[in-house]
């Protein structure tokens, strides 16, 4: 094996200070994704319009309206087997 270069080990430190700052966003957003989801409620009473329709998307495939309420509804089918194991 070859000894590397100082530009090449100057190339390789930019990229693994890249990588780790990445690496903290993406820890950063895993935890503000697992605080959400430990309180949906609150997440979705503090969500914009645009949010809770995402929301909404990820947790129901159908929800059903009658006069003005909601009447039933059908989880989304990751949901509904979270639910299901969670039974057991």
């Amino acid at each position: 094996m070859g000894e590397r270069s100082a530009s090449e080990m100057a190339e390789l430190e930019v990229k693994e200070v890249t990588v780790t700052s990445h690496l903290d966003q993406l820890d950063q957003r895993i935890k503000m994704a697992v605080k959400m989801a430990s309180n949906c409620h609150l997440a979705y009473e503090k969500a914009s319009p645009q949010t809770k329709r995402l929301l909404n998307q990820a947790f129901f495939e159908k929800i059903y309206l009658k006069n003005r309420g909601i009447s039933g509804y059908d989880l989304h089918t990751a949901i509904r087997s979270t639910f299901v194991m969670s039974w057991f």
